[in-house]
């Protein structure tokens, strides 16, 4: 296994092409969760053996087979009615998708909603992909003021004019597990 420790940057690789390599990694401590840098290196991976396209659920099934084992309490704390590890999915996913790497589209099937991930260099071969139109914006609602904004924000009102400068709370360390 080629594994780095990085103190400066808190960076651990891995070679996830190896299945032994998924027991060896360490556990995260309780206050750390696994980075959506993470879930884009391994949905990259993915999608390159699966002929550039799987189901969002496929996906989020192949996730939780390999990191379920070393998820943190930080991960598995449920925040609006699912786990915290697929919101770091889901923020791994939107940031391909605004890089351009990857679209995303769902349609109805047999009265279920069945969501697909397709990269980029092959939306050519699924032609429905194409005319969806993407917008990937996440936001955040203030406490205090009940006001929408942007997630980057560190107060209300920082990137934009008003708000009531309610201070956000930082999120919890986060530990990257990159394959190499």
């Amino acid at each position: 296994m080629n594994k780095q420790l990085k103190q400066s940057h808190k960076y651990e690789t891995y070679d996830l092409s190896d299945p032994k390599t998924w027991q060896e990694m360490h556990r995260p401590n309780a206050n750390q969760e696994i980075s959506a840098a993470s879930y884009k290196e391994l949905l990259l991976r993915v999608l390159e053996e699966h002929r550039g396209w799987i189901r969002n659920d496929e996906f989020l099934a192949i996730v939780e087979k390999i990191f379920g084992p070393i998820f943190s309490k930080a991960d598995r704390r449920i925040v609006n009615g699912r786990p915290k590890w697929m919101n770091a999915v889901d923020w791994a996913k939107a940031s391909l998708t605004s890089a351009n790497m990857i679209r995303t589209r769902s349609h109805q099937r047999n009265g279920r909603r069945e969501s697909y991930i397709v990269l980029a260099s092959h939306v050519e071969l699924i032609r429905w992909v194409i005319n969806k139109k993407q917008s990937a914006r996440f936001k955040k609602r203030c406490p205090k003021c009940n006001e929408i904004r942007p997630l980057a924000e560190a107060f209300c009102g920082e990137r934009a004019k008003g708000g009531c400068r309610y201070v956000f709370p930082v999120s919890k360390e986060r530990v990257d597990r990159l394959p190499q």
